[in-house]
């Protein structure tokens, strides 16, 4: 199990440090841009999210799911608001993580748990709950599959647990499940 979820591990960091070059690109753009498929790390160019960082070096999407892991390893494996909570700040207050890379649905969230934004601004959310639709938390969500091979009512559950912390509608909720 360990060299699992080592390995699983190991291939989201990957993944997310060679996807950052081709982030917001088509296929056929991402052809065109680089010549074919990218085989290799290398740096983001200009107009990806990564843009600035160096070949191999991950993004806020593998940078929220290790903070996420180390979160659930620290709470025993139980997934729950508090260890959801403890892992976005965390990460948030991990480098340059927040700065560069989060979207506003998780910006907000953080400032929320932070005591720096209150309900009292909340109003663009009423008039506007689809604005919290985002990926935000699908891009994070596979430690608590991890944890749980073959329960598949115990990952979604939990997969639901952390992403109503961020981003808390049916869009990104079902997205993370």
């Amino acid at each position: 199990m360990y060299e699992k979820i080592l390995g699983s591990c190991l291939g989201a960091a990957v993944g997310d440090s060679m996807g950052a070059a081709t982030e917001v690109r088509s296929l056929d753009q991402i052809k065109e841009y680089f010549g074919g498929f990218v085989r290799e790390l290398i740096s983001p160019p200009r107009g990806t999210f990564g843009y600035g960082n160096e070949p191999g070096q991950i993004t806020d999407d593998f940078g929220q799911a290790y903070f996420l892991a180390q979160a659930i390893i620290d709470n025993n494996g139980v997934v729950d608001e508090a260890t959801a909570k403890k892992s976005l700040i965390t990460w948030a207050d991990t480098g340059d993580y927040l700065a560069r890379f989060a979207g506003p649905t998780t910006r907000e969230a953080i400032m929320r748990m932070k005591g720096e934004l209150d309900d009292a601004e909340d109003d663009i959310e009423q008039l506007n709950p689809g604005k919290k639709a985002t990926n935000g938390c699908a891009m994070k969500i596979f430690p608590v599959g991890l944890i749980t091979p073959g329960d598949l009512d115990r990952t979604i559950e939990n997969a639901a647990t952390v992403a109503m912390v961020s981003h808390n509608n049916n869009l990104s909720i079902s997205g993370a499940c």
